[in-house]
C-alpha cells in the first residue's frame, strides 16, 4: 500500500484549499499516480507531488502541468490560480472605528450584556440556584464560558433586579491571585450599615477560582481565604458567594472537607452549546450592528463548534477575524477562510504579530508570554496574571495587585459611589516606546493588546484566554521546551516576592539545593535577562549569603587548628559537616538528575535509562527511586533521526523496523542507517539523477530504485544492480514478507515476481486495483478488483479461493471515498485475513469462510501483525496499540503518541519492539522504538476465570481450577508451579451456564499472616432462589501438609444470605466468616469449634471515597482485611470489628465502592481500593485519612477508570502495589503518596492476584491468561535491567554535560 497524502483542511487558507481543489481533481481523473503523471508532465514526481501538498503555492507553470496530466482545463485553472495568488498576497485592512460585535478570546464583561447571546437557559438554572443557595459554584472545563456567563449574564440580571432572586447591596467580582487573603481583605467583608449597606446583602463573584491552587502557594492563607468564603453559610453573615471554577479542578476542591460540604447541591455544570445556542451566538450580535452572517458560514461554525471542547474562544476569535475580513456590511465564509477558521484563527493572528516584530522585539514576545503562564503539575497549564512592574514596565494605574482584581460591579442606593460595571481593560494606547529592553517590551506588549491575545486591566497583564495556550502551536512548543526552567522561574518568583515583604531578610534567602537549582537555571552571564531587579537581587543575595557562609566555616576552621586539641575536635565537626553538606549536594544532584530523565523519556530514551540508574547511585532519594522504576517500566526504548539529509528525502524503513533507507529523487543519492546502533551503514550514487528507491526488502539488504529506465534490484550497501531491470510499473512497488518475491502494481495490471528467477508467479489484469496483500510464504494473496469485489488467490495454483462471504468483499472493498482507512492484511501462515474498517478490524478464516472475533476499535492505521501471527500492532490518532488476535476483547499494551502524525508501524515481537516513524515519510522524521515488555509474555494461555490468592511469603499460591461444571482449589509453589499438596477435596459442581441460573460456586480462602495455615472451601449459591447450601471450610497445616479441622460454616441449605469470603487471624486460631448482604461477621475458634456472630447495626454498605462523607449502598465486593496485630477486621463495605470479640465499631466513611483492602506490614496504614481506580489511605484505626492515591490511573491515552482488583504492600511497608481489572499495575511510594515510576509492563489480562516476595526484591502478579509474571522493584535488580536495557552507563562526555558538580563514576 502506497504512503498515504497528509490530510487538508480546505478551511485553513488559500494555499491548503488550492491543493485541496488539485487533488479532487487528480480523484476526478481517476487517480493516476504521481509516477504515471510525470511520465505526461516535463516536471519530476516530488515537484508534483509537492505541488499539492498544502505547504505552499505551486508556480503557474507546474500547475498548468499538473493539471494537463489530471485532463484538466488550462484556463479554468490558470483563473484559479492567480485568484488564489492574490488571495495569498493581499490582506484586508482593519476597520479602526468600528465595535466588533464579538469579544475574540476576552471574556465577556458586564458591559456586554446586549451582546450576549445563547446562555438564556443556563442563566435561568444560575438564578434559579442563587436563589436558593447562599453558597454556589459554577464548574466548567477551560472555554466553556463560565466567566462570561458570570459577568455578562449573572451580574446585569442581578443588577437588573431578577425577580427571584433578593437584590443585591453591591456586587463585587475578584480572581483571587497568588496573595487572596491578603489582597481581597477588604472586598470579603459585607457591606455595613455604617456605609449604608441597606438591607441587600453583599453578592461576592469570585471568577476562575482555581487560582488559590495554582498561584496560592501558602496553604494557610489558601484555606483562610476559603473560610472567609464559606461565611457565606451564616444566613446572618449579608454575604452570597458564587464561584466560577475550572471543571479539572473539581477535584481540587474536594480536598477541602468544608468546601465540599457546601458544594453538595450547590454546583451548575456548564457544558457546550447546543446547535439553537450556536447559532444565537453567531448571529444575534452580529445582527444587533446591522450586520448579516451567510447562512453557510452560520451552518459551517455550527458544525465545527458543536460538542467541541472548550471551542466558545476559538469560535469567538475566528468571528471577530472573520469580522475584520468582512466584505460591507457581510460576514463571509471566504472571509472565514481568509481568518484560518475555528482552528486556525488564533494561531493566524499571534503568527501574524509575531511575524511584524525585530529579532529583539521576538525575544521580548517570547518572555511576556512565557510570563503569563503557569505550569500544569499534574493538571493542565494555565494562564498567571502579573503586573507591568514585572515585566519590567511602569506600574501605570494598577490595580490591587498582580494576584488578582477585585471591584464592584453593582451598588445599592445607598452606597458609597463607584464605578458601575466592571474595570475596563486598557488598550496600551497611551503606552509609548521607550529606548532599550522596557521600550521593545511596551511596544510588544501594545501590540499583543490590540490583537487581543493578551489583556490590560488596571495595571495587570493576562492572557486573554487560556485557549492560546493550546490553539497556538509556537506557544506550546515555548512552554513544553522550558517547562522544568519555567516551574523554577516560578518558585524563584514568590520567593523573591516574599523575601521583600519581610523586609529582605536573609532568612528567607535561598540555600542548598534550591539555590543550586535556581543558580544553573538563570547565574549564568547571559541567562539572567529573564528576571525582575527584584528576582535577579534576591538570587545574588542568596549567592553572596551561600559565599559568606562557606567563608565564615573556613575561618573557623583556620582559628581552630592553633590549638592542637580543639584542632582535632573541629576538625571531627568540620569533617562530620562536610560530610552532611555532601549528602545535601548528593541529594540535590540526585533529585535533579531523576527529574531530568522523567522529562527526557520521549525526547532520548537511551539517556533517560542512564540518568535514571545515576540518580540512584549518586543518592537513594525517593525520587531517584522513583525515576529508576519509572526506567524499568519505561516504553520508549530509542529514538533515532538520520543526519545530514534534506528534509524532502524520501524515508523507507524494512520490514523489520532496522534499516533506514532514504533517497533524494534529485541527486540520484541513496543513504542506509542502521536505526539499532545509529551508524550509516551504506550509500550509493545512481548515474541517472532522478532514479528515487521506492522499496526496501524486509531484511534491509536489497532496494528497488525506479527511474527513466525501469525498476532495478540493488544491493543496498553498495548500489550494485542485481540481475536485469524489472519492467516499470508506474505504480506501487513493494518486496512481499518473505524478501523473495515482488509486488508490482500500475492500475491496469498487477504482478508478481521471483526475483530469483525472475518470472512471474501471478498477475492479475484489470482497470484498478487495490490493497493488495500477500502472506509471509507468497501462497496467498488478496486484493480489491477494479468491480470492488474482494480476490484471495492460492498463488502456486493460480486458484481463487472463493470461501468468503459476501459481506467481507462489501467491507474490505468499498467504492470511492468510503475506501479510505480500509486495509487488507493476510497473517503470516495465510490462514486468515484480517481487514481494517473504520469500526475497526474484523477477522475471518480463510479455509471455512467463518469470521472470528475482531477488533472493536475505530479508526485504526497500519495493521501490524507479528511473525507467529499472534499478536497485531496498530495506530489511531491518539495511541499506538497491540492486541492478542485471538483474544481481541481490549489490547495488552498501549502507548500515547501525543499528538504526532505517524507514516508507519512494525512489529519485531521476536525481539520485543514496535517501531514507528513519526513524520510524514521524509528524510527528517523520527525513528521511534518502543519496549512491549511482558506484553508479549509467552506463557499466555486459556482464561483462568477462578479466583486466586498469594501466601504471605508469596511462596505459594492457592488458585481454583475449573474442569468441566467442576471446580477445586489446588495449593502450587510458586518458585516452579509444582503442587505443593494434595489437598483433601472441597469441591463444588457448577450448574448454571452463562446467561442461565442455577447454583454457582463462591471459593473460600485464607492464609494466616504466619502463613502456616490455609483456610479453604466453597460457598454453593442457588441463583434462582438466593439460598445456600451446607458451607463448610477445611483447615490445612501448610508446614505440616495435613488437615487439622473442618468448620461447619453454614450446618444446613438455608435461604439466608451464605458467607461470601473468610479471613483468618493472624495465628491461624480464628476463622472469621462474613456474610455481606446481612452485614454479620461469624468468628470460629478452630480448637473449641465454638462460634460467635456479630452483625453491624443498622449498617448496610459504606462506599470509600475522598470526601470522607457516609453514602449507603451495596458494593459487589465481600474483601475482607485483619490488622496484623490481629485486633481489627474490617470489610470492603465499611464495617469494622474488633478482636478477639467481634464487636462492631464506627464505620468507615465512604463513596466510592471498595473491591480490594490491604493493610501495611506494621498495622499503622489501611489502603482502600475502589472501583474509580483512587486508593484512599487511611491510618490504622480507620478514623484519620491519610492522603489518595491515582491508583491504576495513568493519564495516558482514552483512559477510562479501572476499578482495583488487588493490593500488595511491600514487606517494609514503603510501596504499595495497586492491580486493575484490565491489567494495569502500578507502584506508589506511602510516604509521599507518588506514583513510583509508570505503569508496569504487563500481560495486559486482569489481575487475579497481588503480591510481594518475602524480602521484598519481586512483585509477582497472577493474571488471567499469563499464571505468573514477576516484576524486579528492588533497585540492585532494577539497575541491572536499565542497564542492560541501555546498553551500558553514562560516558564521561555525557556525565560532564549533565552531571558537572559530581565527579564521574561507572553506574553500570
Amino acid at each position: 500500500m502506497g504512503r498515504r497524502e497528509t490530510p487538508l483542511d480546505p478551511s485553513a487558507g488559500p494555499v491548503q484549499r488550492f491543493a485541496y481543489e488539485l487533488r479532487k481533481l487528480r480523484t476526478e481523473a481517476g487517480g493516476p499516480t504521481y509516477r504515471s503523471m510525470a511520465q505526461r508532465a516535463p516536471y519530476s514526481v516530488t515537484t508534483l507531488s509537492q505541488a499539492a501538498a498544502g505547504e505552499q503555492l505551486p508556480s503557474l507553470r507546474v500547475t498548468l502541468a499538473y493539471v494537463e496530466a489530471c485532463g484538466g482545463d488550462r484556463a479554468e485553472w490558470e483563473a484559479r490560480w492567480r485568484e488564489a495568488a492574490e488571495e495569498v498576497a493581499g490582506r484586508p485592512a482593519e476597520d479602526e472605528d468600528a465595535t466588533p460585535p464579538y469579544r475574540g478570546l476576552a471574556r465577556f464583561e458586564p458591559g456586554d450584556h446586549d451582546r450576549f447571546f445563547g446562555r438564556d437557559q443556563l442563566l435561568a438554572e444560575l438564578l434559579e440556584l442563587v436563589a436558593e443557595r447562599r453558597f454556589v459554584a459554577v464548574f466548567g472545563p477551560s472555554g466553556s464560558g463560565k466567566s462570561s456567563l458570570l459577568r455578562a449574564g449573572l451580574i446585569p440580571a442581578l443588577r437588573d433586579g431578577a425577580p427571584t432572586v433578593p437584590r443585591p447591596a453591591v456586587i463585587r467580582v475578584l480572581t483571587p491571585g497568588d496573595r487572596p487573603l491578603r489582597t481581597h481583605a477588604a472586598a470579603l467583608a459585607p457591606l455595613g450599615s455604617d456605609k449604608g449597606g441597606g438591607d441587600g446583602d453583599t453578592w461576592l463573584v469570585v471568577d476562575q477560582f482555581e487560582e488559590v491552587f495554582t498561584l496560592c502557594r501558602d496553604p494557610a492563607e489558601r484555606a483562610g481565604f476559603i473560610e472567609r468564603l464559606l461565611s457565606a453559610w451564616d444566613e446572618n453573615s449579608r454575604l452570597r458567594v458564587v464561584l466560577g471554577v475550572r471543571a479539572d479542578f473539581f477535584g481540587r476542591c474536594a480536598e477541602h472537607r468544608e468546601l465540599t460540604a457546601a458544594l453538595r447541591g450547590a454546583t451548575l455544570l456548564v457544558g457546550p452549546m447546543g446547535r439553537a445556542e450556536l447559532r444565537e451566538a453567531i448571529v444575534k450580535p452580529a445582527a444587533a450592528e446591522g450586520l448579516i452572517v451567510e447562512r453557510a458560514l452560520t451552518a459551517r461554525i455550527v458544525e465545527e463548534v458543536a460538542d467541541e471542547p472548550g471551542g466558545l474562544p476559538l469560535m469567538s476569535h475566528a468571528l471577530l477575524e472573520t469580522w475584520r475580513r468582512r466584505r460591507g456590511r457581510t460576514l463571509t465564509e471566504e472571509a472565514y477562510e481568509e481568518a484560518g477558521g475555528v482552528r486556525g484563527a488564533i494561531a493566524l493572528t499571534a503568527e501574524r504579530v509575531y511575524g511584524e516584530l525585530s529579532e529583539r522585539q521576538l525575544e521580548a514576545a517570547r518572555r511576556i508570554m512565557l510570563r503569563l503562564i503557569t505550569p500544569g503539575e499534574g493538571a493542565q497549564d494555565t494562564r498567571r496574571p502579573v503586573d507591568r512592574e514585572e515585566l519590567g514596565l511602569d506600574p501605570a494605574e494598577r490595580g490591587p495587585g498582580p494576584g488578582g482584581t477585585a471591584h464592584d460591579s453593582a451598588r445599592g442606593p445607598d452606597t458609597d459611589p463607584g464605578p458601575d460595571t466592571g474595570s475596563t481593560p486598557d488598550t496600551g494606547a497611551d503606552t509609548a516606546p521607550r529606548p532599550g529592553a522596557a521600550g521593545d517590551t511596551a511596544l510588544v506588549l501594545e501590540r499583543l493588546v490590540r490583537a487581543r491575545l493578551v489583556t490590560l486591566d488596571e495595571g495587570t497583564v493576562d492572557l486573554a484566554h487560556e485557549a492560546l495556550i493550546t490553539a497556538w502551536p509556537r506557544l506550546r512548543g515555548w512552554i513544553d521546551e522550558d517547562r522544568q526552567r519555567l516551574r523554577t522561574h516560578r518558585k524563584l518568583t514568590e520567593a523573591a516576592r516574599a523575601w521583600e515583604e519581610l523586609g529582605r531578610d536573609p532568612g528567607a534567602l535561598y540555600r542548598g539545593a534550591r539555590l543550586a537549582e535556581a543558580w544553573e537555571a538563570f547565574g549564568e552571564p547571559g541567562r539572567s535577562d529573564e528576571l525582575t531587579a527584584a528576582e535577579r537581587d534576591f538570587l545574588m543575595a542568596s549567592r553572596a549569603a551561600g559565599t559568606r557562609e562557606r567563608r565564615r566555616l573556613r575561618a573557623f576552621a583556620g582559628s581552630m587548628a592553633l590549638l592542637l586539641v580543639l584542632a582535632l575536635v573541629a576538625g571531627v565537626v568540620a569533617w562530620q559537616q562536610n560530610r552532611a553538606g555532601e549528602q545535601r549536594r548528593a541529594e540535590a544532584t540526585s533529585r535533579r538528575i531523576a527529574s531530568v530523565a522523567d522529562n527526557m523519556r520521549y525526547a532520548d530514551p537511551v539517556t533517560a535509562l542512564r540518568l535514571s540508574v545515576a540518580a540512584w547511585k549518586i543518592s537513594h532519594t525517593a525520587e531517584a527511586r522513583s525515576a529508576l522504576l519509572g526506567a524499568v517500566a519505561q516504553r520508549e526504548r530509542d529514538t533515532f533521526t538520520a543526519t545530514g539529509v534534506g528534509a524532502n528525502d524520501v524515508a523507507s524503513l524494512s520490514a523489520d523496523g532496522r534499516t533506514l533507507v532514504t533517497s533524494d529523487g534529485q541527486k540520484g543519492r541513496t543513504v542506509a542507517w542502521d536505526v539499532l546502533t545509529h551508524r550509516r551503514i551504506g550509500s550509493f550514487r545512481t548515474s541517472d539523477e532522478s532514479e528515487t528507491v521506492t522499496a526496501v526488502s524486509p531484511d534491509g539488504r536489497q532496494v528497488v530504485t525506479d527511474g527513466e529506465s525501469g525498476l532495478q534490484l540493488r544491493d543496498r550497501a553498495s548500489g550494485r544492480p542485481i540481475g536485469p531491470r524489472f519492467p516499470s510499473g508506474n505504480g506501487e512497488v513493494s518486496f512481499g514478507p518473505s524478501g523473495h518475491t515482488l509486488l508490482v502494481e500500475d492500475g491496469h495490471r498487477l504482478r508478481l515476481w521471483d526475483i530469483r528467477h525472475r518470472h512471474v508467479l501471478f498477475q492479475r489484469a484489470g482497470e484498478t486495483m487495490r490493497q493488495p496483500a500477500l502472506s509471509a510464504d507468497d501462497r496467498r494473496l488478496a486484493l480489491c478488483s477494479d468491480q470492488d469485489e474482494l480476490e484471495v488467490w492460492d498463488v502456486p495454483a493460480h486458484r481463487r479461493i472463493r470461501t468468503l462471504p459476501a459481506a467481507a468483499s462489501r467491507l474490505a472493498c468499498p467504492s470511492g471515498e468510503d475506501s479510505d482507512g480500509v486495509e487488507l492484511v493476510l497473517t503470516p501462515d495465510g490462514g486468515k485475513l484480517l481487514v481494517s474498517t473504520v469500526k475497526g478490524v474484523r477477522d475471518w478464516a480463510l479455509d471455512s469462510g467463518r469470521e472470528l472475533p475482531g477488533i472493536s476499535h475505530a479508526g485504526l492505521w497500519y495493521l501490524a501483525p507479528s511473525r507467529d501471527g499472534r499478536l497485531l500492532a496498530a495506530t489511531d490518532d491518539q495511541e499506538v496499540l497491540m492486541w492478542r488476535i485471538d483474544s481481541p476483547a481490549r489490547p495488552v499494551y498501549r502507548h500515547p503518541l501525543a499528538g504526532r502524525q505517524i507514516a508507519g508501524l512494525w512489529l519485531d515481537a521476536d525481539h520485543g519492539v514496535i517501531r514507528y516513524q513519526e513524520g510524514e515519510g521524509m528524510g527528517g522524521d523520527t525513528v521511534r522504538t518502543l519496549h512491549l515488555g511482558g506484553a508479549t509474555a509467552a506463557g499466555w494461555g486459556p482464561k483462568r476465570d477462578g479466583e486466586a490468592l498469594f501466601s504471605p511469603d508469596a511462596s505459594l499460591i492457592a488458585e481454583v481450577r475449573t474442569s468441566g461444571r467442576r471446580k477445586r482449589i489446588e495449593l502450587r509453589h510458586t518458585g516452579d508451579g509444582t503442587p505443593a499438596a494434595a489437598l483433601p477435596p472441597a469441591d463444588c459442581r457448577a450448574t448454571a451456564r452463562p446467561g442461565h441460573k442455577g447454583w454457582s460456586c463462591q471459593p473460600l480462602m485464607a492464609f494466616s499472616a504466619d502463613g502456616r495455615t490455609f483456610a479453604y472451601g466453597f460457598s454453593e449459591r442457588d441463583d434462582r432462589t438466593g439460598g445456600h447450601r451446607a458451607e463448610r471450610v477445611t483447615m490445612w497445616d501448610v508446614r505440616h501438609g495435613r488437615k487439622t479441622a473442618d468448620l461447619p460454616l453454614t450446618p444446613k441449605e438455608t435461604s439466608d444470605p451464605g458467607v461470601e469470603s473468610i479471613a483468618l487471624t493472624p495465628d491461624g486460631g480464628t476463622v472469621i466468616a462474613y456474610r455481606r448482604f446481612s452485614e454479620i461477621l461469624d468468628l470460629w475458634r478452630v480448637r473449641s469449634r465454638t462460634r460467635v456472630t456479630r452483625q453491624a447495626p443498622g449498617l448496610a454498605d459504606v462506599l470509600v471515597g475522598g470526601s470522607g462523607d457516609l453514602a449507603v449502598s451495596f458494593t459487589d465486593s465481600a474483601a475482607l482485611a485483619v490488622r496484623p496485630d490481629g485486633r481489627l477486621v474490617t470489610t470492603a463495605s465499611g464495617g469494622r470489628f474488633t478482636l478477639p470479640s467481634g464487636h462492631p465499631v464506627r464505620s468507615t466513611p465512604s463513596q466510592d465502592s471498595v473491591y480490594a483492602l490491604a493493610y501495611s506490614p506494621d498495622g499503622e496504614q489501611l489502603a482502600l481500593g475502589t472501583d474509580s481506580g483512587q486508593v484512599t489511605l487511611w491510618d490504622g484505626d480507620a478514623l484519620r485519612r491519610l492522603g489518595v492515591v491515582s491508583g491504576t490511573l495513568t493519564g495516558e491515552g482514552r483512559e477510562t477508570a479501572e476499578p482495583v482488583e488487588a493490593l500488595a504492600y511491600s514487606p517494609d511497608g514503603t510501596i504499595l502495589a495497586v492491580a486493575g481489572d484490565k491489567g494495569t499495575v502500578r507502584l506508589w511510594d506511602t510516604a509521599s503518596s507518588r506514583p513510583l515510576g509508570s505503569a508496569l509492563i504487563t500481560a495486559g489480562d486482569a489481575v487475579r492476584a497481588l503480591s510481594f516476595s518475602k524480602d521484598g526484591r519481586t512483585l509477582l502478579v497472577a493474571g488471567e491468561h499469563v499464571p505468573l509474571q514477576r516484576y524486579a522493584v528492588d533497585p540492585d535488580r532494577a539497575t541491572a535491567a536499565v542497564c542492560a536495557r541501555a546498553g551500558g552507563g553514562l560516558s564521561r562526555a555525557e556525565w560532564k554535560t549533565y552531571i558537572p558538580e559530581v565527579p564521574y563514576r561507572a553506574v553500570c
